[in-house]
């Protein structure tokens, strides 16, 4: 039987991209979490699936008495950076005051914490656990907060900080990782991507195993979770063209340099994951095998049941 069979799991964020992934691997294993929701229904029949806002602090008292979680997965999240720039108080409750009203209602539940490669400033990688984070972004700047908070009420957490996430798009997610907005864009005039901008991406089936054995063990404190490899967006785009069989002329190099945003961009947040090999055994892969196992997935999903 699977260790995390019998227990009680509350599962955060599940109609999101990384959270239903990892709704998906836990049935697979038959472990069935309840799932938290705020807007549209997962849709997984097999789960008892709680609408709450989870930074209503009475609200989130109110589910978690009555659930009694022993673990709680914490995947909700406000993501799009540029958006959180502009709405920063409701980015605030999304990923501060929701983390902490959880902390708060099961204070003795095992804690795993989502955090993200944004807490750096990008300018001194590869980054390991005990670096300082100094985030550029408000979307890096709360989820530190959130890892502060995890750390003051918790005594039985794991913070996984995650790099760049890319996958399949399970049906039930409410959205897909950019992988969707990367074939749309060869599909028509073409990507223009960074050619020193730098992250760890790291592939959603990796990831999620990652969170399980933490889930199931005992480790308290942070792990890095990126992929195998440093690598730009222009190259994660020619290695994307390859493995789906798309011109590389359709990805356009460019500098941060030049192009305007509306929130700092770290230009090097790679993520040093020995920490995460060591205690947990993990063993991400490469860019180009995990897009390979992005496509197998895919046509094995399109392949007609036998």
């Amino acid at each position: 039987m699977d260790p995390l069979a019998s227990k009680i799991i509350l599962l955060t964020g599940a109609s999101g991209f990384l959270g239903s992934n990892l709704t998906r691997r836990m049935l697979d294993r038959r472990v069935i979490p309840h799932l938290t929701m705020h807007g549209a229904d997962p849709g997984y029949a097999e789960c008892e699936t709680h609408a709450v806002d989870l930074t209503d602090n009475d609200a989130a008292q109110a589910l978690l008495e009555a659930l009694k979680p022993q673990i709680i997965i914490h995947c909700a999240a406000r993501t799009a950076s540029c958006t959180n720039e502009k709405e920063r108080d409701a980015t605030w409750e999304a990923n501060v005051t929701s983390t902490e009203n959880l902390l708060l209602a099961a204070p003795e539940a095992r804690f795993i914490y989502l955090s993200t490669d944004l807490v750096f400033d990008g300018f001194d990688a590869p980054y390991v656990e005990d670096d300082a984070p100094n985030p550029r972004g408000w979307y890096g700047e709360t989820k530190f907060a959130g890892e502060r908070q995890t750390r003051v009420y918790s005594r039985n957490f794991a913070i996984i900080r995650t790099a760049l996430i890319y996958g399949e798009k399970p049906p039930q997610a409410s959205r897909d990782c950019f992988l969707g907005w990367m074939h749309q864009g060869c599909q028509e005039d073409g990507l223009t991507l960074f050619t020193d901008e730098y992250r760890t991406p790291v592939y959603v089936g990796d990831l999620c195993e990652l969170i399980l054995r933490m889930a199931e063990g005992d480790f308290c404190g942070t792990l890095h979770a990126g992929g195998a490899e440093r690598i730009s967006r222009y190259e994660f785009g020619l290695n994307f063209c390859q493995a789906f069989g798309y011109s590389p002329t359709k990805i356009t190099p460019t500098k941060l340099t030049d192009v305007p945003f509306g929130a700092d961009r770290a230009p090097d947040v790679t993520l040093d994951c020995s920490a995460a090999r060591r205690v947990a055994d993990y063993d991400p892969c490469d860019v180009i095998s995990g897009l390979q196992q992005v496509k197998a997935n895919q046509n094995k999903d399109k392949s007609p049941a036998q």
